[in-house]
């Protein structure tokens, strides 16, 4: 019998009607299912500003998890003593347990399921620089329990996120991790299809910034993993197997598949807080910089691209949590500058503007509209284009690429 791997993100797993749909959804599949479940949107950032305030409110977080419970029609004391006794270990993926909890408990009463953490199938993690990756030795042992867990059930729900520190403690990926437990298992089981369950399918922009923006029916791998959509990591696993993919909309059923065959379209995409750092005297070559990336690490900055010249090297750098909190990327760019003092460094603002698909045949047009808005470093591979421009620039860039492939179209 075949297998399917489904994820669901937070724009599911915190609203009954859209757990009711995916519900239906699942009913359709004929296959053997696992599905990964990820927290309640908002609940991780909620966890992970009480663990750093040392002050997580258990009784929001419970009220919370109650209500949607009631709201699905599954609240009975039992629930509420395991949410209790999952509520005791306080840790940034509860939040996946806890939706994996009342999830589980909803459609166990369609399907022969389980649940198991992703703790306890042994996913093994390893931190590389500022990544958190898988430790692929546990593949074996991970597949052994997914298999046997398989023979017994139809459905299997596992906690999204969480794994095996290197130290044997709880441990968890870098944020929106769920989607590498979902094609890391995937490609352990040797799964027939993955399926990516989201607000929206991926589309040619960011809908919130170009509303309309149309959904993109296929892209290749490379061009999915470059698209922001996706965690970076997640697409090597299911590259690696040939597995098709497909990001689902949970609102409208818009799906955008991904596989191996070469795309025609482009996605544009951007990170709009991001520091420009410009070093002079380096030469490019191997373990010439690697002072300057430890300390990059050890600034908690993380590294989006680096541009390459003669003797000068610019590094692309952003906070992933300088959404919440914009002066990080600041005080962490002006830590690095007083590290790198004797570099004389140069940093800037400005924003990432990503072009990832069917890139090389357009690249003419695409440099000739991002000229005007005074790009500052840019970098062409097959299949990827990016480029930083001034942060002031970053939506009318955004809306004015994407007009202008609509146009080409």
């Amino acid at each position: 019998m075949k297998t399917s791997v489904f994820k669901i993100g937070g724009d599911v797993t915190g609203y009954a009607e859209n757990i009711r749909r995916f519900g239906e959804r699942l009913l359709h599949t004929k296959d053997k299912a696992v599905l990964v479940v990820s927290a309640m949107k908002g609940v991780t950032d909620q966890i992970e500003c009480g663990i750093e305030q040392r002050k997580v409110d258990i009784t929001k977080l419970k009220e919370q998890h109650l209500y949607l419970a009631k709201d699905l029609g599954v609240f009975s004391e039992d629930l509420e003593r395991r949410l209790d006794a999952e509520l005791r270990e306080v840790n940034l993926p509860l939040g996946e347990r806890l939706a994996a909890l009342l999830i589980g408990e909803y459609l166990s009463k369609d399907f022969n399921s389980t649940g198991e953490r992703s703790f306890t199938l042994g996913i093994k993690l390893r931190t590389e620089g500022e990544s958190t990756l898988v430790n692929n030795e546990c593949i074996p042992y991970v597949r052994q329990r997914m298999l046997n867990l398989l023979e017994r059930n139809n459905l299997i729900v596992v906690t999204g996120f969480e794994g095996v520190d290197p130290n044997g403690g709880v441990g968890h990926f870098d944020r929106n991790g769920s989607d590498i437990t979902a094609t890391f298992i995937a490609n352990c089981i040797d799964a027939d299809s993955v399926h990516l369950v989201k607000d929206s399918a991926i589309c040619a922009a960011d809908p919130k910034i170009v509303v309309g923006a149309r959904v993109i029916p296929n892209l290749d791998y490379r061009s999915a993993a470059e698209a922001g959509s996706i965690h970076f990591d997640a697409m090597g696993y299911v590259e690696e197997k040939r597995i098709p993919t497909f990001v689902e909309s949970i609102r409208n059923g818009d799906v955008t598949k991904i596989d191996d065959k070469k795309t025609e379209y482009v996605v544009i995409g951007g990170i709009e807080r991001c520091k420009l750092l410009s070093i002079e005297g380096v030469r490019d070559s191997p373990g010439a910089e690697l002072v300057i990336r430890r300390l990059i690490s050890e600034v908690k900055l993380n590294k989006i691209t680096q541009y390459e010249g003669r003797n000068k090297i610019r590094y692309l750098l952003n906070d992933p949590k300088s959404k919440k909190n914009p002066r990080r990327l600041q005080e962490g760019s002006n830590h690095l500058r007083k590290l790198l003092a004797r570099n004389k460094p140069d940093v800037v603002d400005c924003s990432y503007i990503s072009l990832s698909g069917n890139v090389i045949e357009r690249i003419g047009d695409q440099f000739f509209r991002l000229a005007k808005w005074k790009i500052s470093s840019s970098r062409v591979d097959e299949g990827l284009c990016h480029v930083a421009v001034p942060m002031e620039h970053y939506l009318e860039t955004i809306k004015d690429e994407y007009n202008g492939l609509i146009r080409k179209r």
